[in-house]
């Protein structure tokens, strides 16, 4: 199943770890050999499966319950890099066309990612739900 894609799968696993490494940790941190590897490591473990389920003979791995696992993982690790990835780039772009000084593919990710706004919102959205929908006084209600 992995046979036609397999090399989409892996260029979408290392080219935005090498990316973020090169951009954002390489030179603004000091990391050890240990911190590096751990860097490496969920990246490389990805691609090792990836080449495991692609040299498969059969088109559907007997084991399903695996191969899900797999494709969690394949969510869970690879996907917000890559999301991370394109939207830096695509910052990058618009900053480049515009002549700003800000990164909006950065600054958006971690707008909205940020746990003020976060509570800002949640609380926001609880206060408009209970002045909405008031409780009559027999139930305790304001």
């Amino acid at each position: 199943m992995i046979a036609r894609i397999f090399i989409l799968i892996i260029l979408a696993t290392l080219l935005p770890d090498l990316y973020i490494y090169r951009r954002y940790i390489r030179h603004r941190f000091d990391l050890s050999l240990v911190m590096c590897l751990l860097w490496w490591v969920p990246g490389a473990a990805m691609v090792a499966v990836t080449l495991v389920y692609a040299m498969i003979d059969d088109f559907a791995p007997a084991n399903l319950t695996l191969f899900n696992i797999y494709l969690f993982m394949l969510g869970l690790i690879v996907m917000p890099k890559l999301l991370f990835v394109l939207s830096s780039l695509a910052g990058r772009g618009v900053r480049r066309m515009t002549g700003g000084t800000r990164n909006w593919g950065n600054y958006k990710i971690w707008r909205y990612t940020n746990k003020e706004n976060h509570d800002k919102l949640t609380h926001g959205l609880i206060k408009d739900i209970h002045h909405s929908h008031p409780q009559p006084r027999a139930a305790g209600g304001y």
